[in-house]
This record gives C-alpha cells, sequence and structure tokens, in this order.
C-alpha cells in the first residue's frame, strides 16, 4: 500500500493525520459510513501523489516557458 505521509508537512495549516484519526467524531463518522482506516490511508496517499504529480508538471512547465523567454 505504500507510505501515508502522517504529518502536515504536506500541507500547510491541514490537521495532521493522526489527530484526525484520533478525535473519535471522526471515528463514528468512519464506523457509520464503513470506512477503514487503510482505506482512508490509502485515499489520502492517491490524494497526495496526485497533488504532487500536479504540482511538478506545472513547476515543469513554468521552468520550460521562462527559459523559453531568454
Amino acid at each position: 500500500m505504500g507510505n501515508v505521509m502522517l504529518d502536515s508537512e504536506f500541507m500547510a495549516g491541514e490537521p495532521d493525520l493522526r489527530d484526525v484519526l484520533a478525535d473519535p467524531l471522526v471515528r463514528a463518522v468512519m464506523r457509520r459510513d464503513g470506512v477503514t482506516e487503510a482505506t482512508l490511508k490509502e485515499v489520502v496517499r492517491h490524494y497526495r501523489q496526485s497533488v504532487l504529480r500536479r504540482t511538478a508538471r506545472l513547476a515543469k512547465r513554468d521552468t520550460e516557458q521562462r527559459l523559453e523567454l531568454r
């Protein structure tokens, strides 16, 4: 399944995933919806990878455009 970044380094201002998972209300909603901790971590990992790929593409495009202006 891969490692899930469990700290708030990824998104400034976002709560730490460990803190979210420790919240009894979050656990109650997860239980009601049939969402396991493993499933939630996988969704977060997938989303994080998607955001990082998009960010890398945009940074590459920006760098290429700057080089064309020289």
